[in-house]
């Protein structure tokens, strides 16, 4: 897995962004886009002032005003007088009271004013606290523009995976050691919900696998945050609805302890054994073209896949996942990264048939 941020890093940065960012309940009438000196448009209106846009909230305008995303950014770029006008004709013509979230002179985000407000540092406050008393190793953590993650192990719980037929000491590359692993995540500007799932880890490639379908999920949908019916108002978090993430988060802990009792790990274990003995009966070449096209991955991460997947010798079904999760490693986007390391227990979790349509010689 990709390695982000130090600990500290990590921790230091939640508190930063704690601190800065502001939240705000507005009448869209209230708003104004502007073209900006240095190109784009910028808002204005709320108490921050004159505010840069993010790519996120950018596409958030675009959608909830209606305004087609590809020929939003051509104006932006070529015609920013344009789309101020666009932009502000609508937030007129049809008001509603959104909820702004800004941060270092930008708006990050525009939502919906039910957006529940979940704090990635209250998240990572409560659930760090079940990393440590299940005896769990921060292995990563990283903010990214739009999701906080947090990935762990537990070196206490672990399996050998042999390939069929293979001795134990015969080979550099006849077993992987497999260790339980866990995900825990939040976004803060409506680019997912707040989740955990439990993982593996290869300790040998440090590869991580995360199971898709066995996840834990809350939505950021809560009831409307209030505010002047024609103004902008600042929106503070009260102590009710304070009180209610807590026991929000204190019950994503105990999921995630229920979670992480080794029965599921056991179960994906199994699984794995089983993909060693699922040959690439075809060739390998057309098998990575096939999971490249049902899990759209670009072409640098298709050649990627075969790259890693030619230099581990492994053609089977494990494979070609421990190829993705290798791939994974070679991507710039921590976010991007994190997508192929769920696609890599995708590829064990494939239905019989899906995968000998990709392992097949046609």
């Amino acid at each position: 897995m990709k390695t982000g941020m130090t600990i500290e890093d990590f921790a230091s940065e939640l508190q930063r962004q704690r601190e800065a960012k502001q939240d705000y309940i507005a009448d869209t009438r209230n708003l104004e886009f502007r073209p900006s000196d240095e190109g784009g448009v910028r808002l204005h209106g709320l108490p921050d002032g004159d505010l840069g846009v993010r790519p996120t909230a950018h596409g958030q305008f675009a959608n909830r005003l209606g305004v087609p995303k590809k020929y939003y950014d051509r104006m932006n770029t070529d015609a920013p007088d344009l789309l101020a006008e666009n932009l502000n004709h609508w937030l007129k013509k049809e008001p509603a009271k959104r909820l702004i979230r800004t941060i270092d002179g930008n708006v990050r985000a525009f939502l919906s004013d039910r957006y529940r407000t979940l704090d990635n540092a209250e998240y990572a406050e409560s659930i760090l606290p079940v990393v440590t008393e299940l005896g769990a190793t921060i292995e990563s953590a990283q903010i990214t523009e739009s999701k906080m993650f947090i990935k762990v192990t537990q070196p206490g719980m672990e399996e050998i995976l042999m390939r069929p037929g293979a001795e134990m000491g015969v080979g550099h590359d006849t077993f992987d050691r497999v260790i339980a692993a866990a995900i825990f995540g939040n976004s803060e500007i409506g680019m997912g919900t707040i989740f955990f799932n439990p993982a593996a880890h290869t300790n040998g490639c440090t590869n991580l696998a995360v199971i898709r379908d066995v996840a834990v999920r809350r939505t950021h949908l809560g009831s409307s945050l209030g505010g002047d019916d024609d103004g902008v108002t600042r929106y503070l978090t009260d102590d009710t609805r304070r009180k209610s993430d807590s026991a929000l988060f204190a019950q994503m802990g105990d999921l995630a302890r229920a979670s992480l009792d080794g029965r599921i790990f056991k179960e994906f274990v199994d699984n794995l054994r089983l993909a060693r003995g699922e040959e690439i009966e075809g060739n390998p070449v057309t098998a990575v073209e096939k999971i490249s096209k049902h899990f759209q991955l670009t072409e640098d991460e298709q050649g990627s896949v075969l790259e890693h997947l030619v230099k581990g010798g492994d053609l089977t079904q494990y494979g070609l996942h421990s190829a993705v999760t290798r791939a994974a490693h070679d991507v710039e986007s921590y976010d991007r990264s994190t997508e192929m390391e769920y696609m890599g227990a995708d590829i064990i979790s494939l239905p019989k048939g899906d995968w000998k349509t990709v392992a097949s010689v046609n």
